[in-house]
């Protein structure tokens, strides 16, 4: 997303070590290249696979002209002209003060490293979508606990939006994109400590400056469904609401 509030590209972004070949077919199969085009081509922008190795970014655009996906090697950069790629084709605004604890992971990648560096953002990021039957059902953000279980009030993410996050800038670009394309956006709220197929899960009603708020005011931390057909079937009932952005208690 631009500085202007605009969808410009979707990119994946993959850092190889320096004794890795940049097999990109090995990372990304076929269902996955149809799925993340399929969402691109709905926002209608282009999909963009960066590959870094030792200092150097290979720009690749995907592109379906038949049946089969082409991953076209398009540039070529080091590090400054990587900035002014990105520049030109995200045109994400200065990266703001974080609340969030984003500056502080430790699994950050050279990507993350190299744009607040040059005081530039990733622009927006989406966890997760469902295509049904060649359309797009919603969109889903997830969100991990570490230190308090699911079914606690501290494991509930709006709880935390004026603390380390996610905060409203967290939020607005998965927001913007579930009510730009008239779908859902879920919440799914996951303990990172484990392999459960056990999740909090709530619907995104609407966003403003004071906060995050949920349909119906369910809390995901008293809706947490385990097993993968009952998650499976919670979310099958719920592909009908859309999310909105308030201004001044304006939609």
């Amino acid at each position: 997303m631009s500085s202007h509030h605009g969808w410009t590209a979707a990119i994946e972004a993959i850092q190889f070590d320096d004794n890795e070949d940049i097999l990109l077919d090995n990372i990304f199969d076929k269902n996955s290249l149809r799925a993340k085009f399929s969402l691109a081509n709905v926002v209608n922008v282009p999909f963009f696979i960066i590959a870094y190795k030792k200092g150097t970014y290979n720009i690749y655009e995907v592109s379906k002209p038949r049946a089969d996906f082409i991953l076209t090697k398009k540039k070529e950069f080091c590090e400054e002209g990587f900035i002014d790629w990105w520049r030109s084709n995200k045109g994400t605004e200065p990266t703001k003060d974080f609340n969030n604890g984003a500056q502080n992971r430790a699994d950050r990648t050279i990507f993350d490293v190299v744009l607040e560096r040059h005081g530039l953002s990733w622009g927006g990021n989406i966890d997760g979508f469902i295509f049904r039957k060649g359309k797009l059902g919603c969109i889903i953000e997830n969100i991990y606990t570490y230190r308090h279980p699911l079914d606690t009030p501290e494991g509930e993410p709006s709880k935390y939006f004026f603390k380390r996050g996610p905060n409203y800038n967290t939020w607005y670009s998965s927001v913007k994109l579930a009510y730009d394309l008239s779908v859902p956006l879920f919440l799914f709220t996951i303990n990172g400590n484990t392999n459960k197929e056990r999740i909090g899960f709530t619907i995104i009603d609407h966003l403003n400056s004071e906060g995050i708020y949920y349909k119906d005011d369910i809390l995901p931390n008293d809706n947490v469904i385990s097993g993968i057909k009952n998650i499976v079937n919670e979310v099958n009932s719920h592909i009908a609401t859309i999310p909105y952005i308030e201004k001044d208690g304006y939609r």
